[in-house]
């Protein structure tokens, strides 16, 4: 069957007109502030203690992934201390939502959603439930201290507004 050329040339600019108003094709996909990117990504080295006054060192490994979709952070404790976690952070495509998603190797994930770089800091959220505990909520604090150092706090909640610190840990950058 043949497509008469002025019908043909219709349903070609009509296909282009329906291509070029879907948002996917005419914006740039959400992305990371790259300023963080920039500055995060690299080796890092950090010390610090748990609320008991324990002390605790970690190892923290920062990259873009998947077409700089995402932004990998592998955390992993130095002995004798055994939490590791690689954590994705990210920005949903449709809604501009800061999203992070934690996997570690206690089998444990659990997604979180950010506020975004602002200032010098950013906080991830989530609240989970579990049978033991119930519902609470945890965040994960990121400021960034200087050019070469980044403190990261832990901290857990009953209610999502009084915070209880878990942990934190001042990094040092070792290399980019």
């Amino acid at each position: 069957m043949k497509i008469p050329f002025r019908l043909f040339v219709l349903l070609f600019h009509l296909g282009a007109a329906s291509l070029a108003s879907c948002p996917e094709t005419i914006q740039s996909p959400h992305r990371l502030d790259p300023s963080l990117v920039a500055w995060l990504s690299g080796s890092w080295f950090g010390e610090g203690t748990f609320s008991n006054g324990a002390a605790i060192k970690a190892k923290l490994l920062v990259h873009l992934s998947l077409d700089s979709a995402w932004l990998v952070l592998e955390h992993r404790d130095v002995p004798p201390h055994k939490y590791a976690a690689t954590s994705f952070w990210g920005v949903d495509v449709t809604t501009g939502q800061q999203l992070s998603y934690v996997f570690d190797n206690y089998q444990g994930h659990r997604f979180f959603t950010g506020n975004g770089w602002r200032g010098d800091s950013v906080v991830w959220e989530c609240q989970s439930r579990t049978d033991k505990a119930g519902v609470y909520y945890e965040h994960f604090i990121y400021r960034r201290l200087s050019d070469n150092q980044l403190k990261m706090t832990y901290e857990t909640s009953i209610n999502g507004i009084n915070w209880r610190m878990a942990d934190y840990l001042i990094f040092t950058k070792i290399s980019d």
